[in-house]
């Protein structure tokens, strides 16, 4: 069932005064000095008091019986949801309606993260974009700093985390130019950046998208390259650069080596390897970053043997 359409019947919908406009991002409530401002402005993980009310509202509002009022919603979807997510919220087989209240009663008892999850499944399964509902539950998330917005994860609109816009914007840039690095990328942000995350599945899906970037571009016709192989080849030829101005103490083939090397010796929880370890939330987030870069760089040509240049001083 989808609930990116407005409800079919008279009723006042529950959600609409949540749809006010977003605070600026200069906004801050009066009387705060500049310590407090700065804590403001924090995002905030979970779901804090402020914010469950707004969600709960939003929520239920999703699951409305329009025949039966706003008071009774759809017993038959939240049994989905609680057979999809085996989160027993007490709703029972044999009745077509379950009173608002009572719903919203046990949903205020639950966990913050089952709680995510059931806004996240209601996102995935009524919402093809982020507009309508799914646009004022991301207001709400930014008025309250929550960590989480809304966006899209595995092709299906979900909770992300909350990223700088820039980042967000540049990655999806290179994910829908990127073809099957692309698709692999995609992936990779949606184990970091998700709801539950996969650091090292993500990280995992960040390499594996540069070695297909790069390889074919560096060794397309080797069909056992490896990422290990396109770094030891761009080393020995030593003219894979940038169209950048070059510097004496940074030449741009020296710089898309390391960063290669960097990306790939972060993979160290490779199995076999001795030095194995799970990696960080931060290499994970940090890793998908470095590899949209170069993905970026592969896939548009802006790495190419280029011959040197005569070196700028500064």
């Amino acid at each position: 069932m989808r609930f990116d359409a407005p409800p079919s019947s008279g009723h006042t919908h529950p959600s609409r005064f949540w749809q006010a406009e977003p605070m600026t991002d200069g906004w801050v409530p009066f009387g705060l000095d500049a310590e407090e401002v700065a804590e403001y402005r924090v995002l905030v993980p979970g779901v804090p008091q402020w914010l469950r009310e707004p969600l709960l509202a939003w929520v239920s509002a999703r699951w409305i019986n329009p025949d039966a009022g706003a008071g009774w919603l759809h017993a038959g979807i939240i049994l989905t949801m609680q057979n999809t997510l085996r989160i027993d919220i007490g709703v029972k087989s044999g009745n077509s309606i379950v009173s608002a209240n009572s719903v919203r009663e046990r949903l205020r008892a639950l966990p913050e993260m089952e709680l995510l999850q059931i806004v996240d499944w209601v996102l995935s399964i009524g919402f093809r974009s982020i507009s309508g509902a799914a646009l004022t539950l991301d207001v709400i998330l930014r008025q309250a700093q929550s960590a989480y917005s809304v966006g899209t994860r595995f092709d299906k609109i979900g909770l992300v985390d909350r990223v700088p816009e820039g980042v967000r914007s540049a990655v999806e840039g290179v994910i829908n130019e990127g073809g099957s690095a692309g698709t692999l990328l995609a992936r990779g942000w949606a184990h970091v950046h998700g709801l539950q995350k996969n650091d090292t599945a993500g990280y995992a899906d960040a390499v594996r998208a540069v070695e297909i970037a790069a390889i074919a571009v560096v060794e397309p016709g080797n069909t056992e390259a490896t990422l290990g192989s396109v770094i030891t080849r761009m080393r020995a030829l030593g003219d894979w650069r940038l169209p950048l101005r070059e510097h004496a103490h940074a030449p741009s083939a020296e710089m898309i080596v390391q960063m290669l090397r960097t990306l790939y010796r972060g993979h160290r929880d490779r199995h076999g390897n001795l030095d194995y370890s799970d990696v960080t939330h931060e290499e994970a987030r940090a890793g998908i970053v470095l590899a949209a870069t170069l993905v970026d760089w592969f896939v548009s040509g802006a790495i190419a043997r280029r011959p040197a240049e005569q070196d700028a001083s500064s």
